[in-house]
């Protein structure tokens, strides 16, 4: 059973067999770090909710 790390990445394995398009991944890595990001930011202002106390 494959588990999906990221969704729209293909596999490591996939894109030695198949080649990528070094254009099409910047862009997908680039939304994915977006993503990321404002995830984190939500979670350290639910945080904060939480313990307003914490520092960060």
């Amino acid at each position: 059973m494959q588990t999906e790390f990221i969704a729209k990445v293909a596999p490591a394995a996939e894109m030695e067999n198949e080649g990528i398009n070094v254009s099409k991944m910047n862009t997908l890595l680039l939304k994915k770090i977006e993503e990321l990001t404002c995830i984190l930011f939500n979670s350290k202002n639910q945080l904060r909710i939480y313990n307003p106390k914490l520092k960060f």
